[in-house]
């Protein structure tokens, strides 16, 4: 979903904090959105996905989990395929998943644009095992986060955000981009924004909506740059592994240094 506006860069995830791999919630607010009505690149992106391969984007263990998602107000949608949470999901913008609350299992999912990750490969398995592949992440705050989402209070949402680098934009990514040979001005910052919701006492709700922007608006936005170099220079060897490697890394963190100092 490209964006060239100032609020993408001025508002992105690296300039609240610098720790990529934080848990960092916030709350939505009593009149917060929990859920966004999707633009033409979203609905087109998930009539792709779920035509194309539907047992790749869409998951279900347990069916009756799904009922869990009638306490929200949704929008009109077409039941036109065999799982209600991917109708549901065409009826807004966000990916839809829901986990046990008990031992915090991911049992139902339509997920249309993943970044760096399988349906397939998550589903059925608790936090820690999905938060696996991120090296060092469940040893630093493994606990606290299984404590936190047990313990988020019934019908009220929270919201974190997260950020990735990418060769286009295209919405649905389900390899790890190690090496971009293309040239770094070339290549797309993209965020999501991730809610959490308890729907009810069994279950909790985790939607995520992507945001993009090419990254070579980036440099009309000093500060932005300059807590983007911040959040590249405290990542650990393991969180640059699982970010896409040391030369992706490097890269990054040298063009943006250029971009200062020509500012300078």
């Amino acid at each position: 979903m490209p964006s060239d506006h100032s609020h993408f860069w001025t508002t992105a995830p690296w300039c609240r904090t610098s720790n990529k791999y934080g848990l960092a919630l916030r709350p939505l607010g009593t009149d917060g959105v929990v859920l966004n009505r999707p633009n033409a690149v979203e609905l087109r992106n998930k009539q792709t996905q779920l035509t194309s391969n539907y047992e790749r984007a869409v998951q279900v263990l347990d069916p009756a989990a799904q009922n869990a998602l009638g306490v929200l107000d949704w929008p009109p949608y077409r039941g036109e395929h065999p799982d209600d949470i991917a109708n549901k999901a065409m009826a807004v913008a966000e990916d839809l998943c829901i986990m046990q609350v008990s031992d915090l299992r991911l049992v139902a999912a339509c997920v249309c644009a993943p970044s760096y990750w399988r349906l397939t490969d998550k589903i059925g398995r608790p936090i820690d095992a999905i938060h696996a592949p991120v090296d060092g992440l469940n040893a630093a705050s493994g606990e606290r986060v299984a404590h936190t989402l047990r313990h988020l209070p019934l019908r009220r949402g929270f919201v974190r955000d997260n950020w990735l680098v990418h060769g286009d934009h295209a919405l649905a990514h389900f390899e790890r981009e190690t090496r971009l040979e293309s040239p770094v001005d070339t290549w797309v910052m993209r965020c999501e924004r991730q809610t959490l919701y308890r729907l009810t006492e069994a279950h909790l709700l985790f939607a995520i909506r992507i945001r993009s922007a090419d990254l070579s608006a980036i440099a009309a936005h000093r500060e932005s740059m300059q807590a983007l170099c911040r959040a590249l220079q405290q990542m650990d060897t393991r969180q640059i592994a699982y970010f896409g490697g040391q030369a992706k890394h490097q890269h990054l963190l040298a063009w943006l240094e250029e971009q200062l100092a020509r500012e300078a």
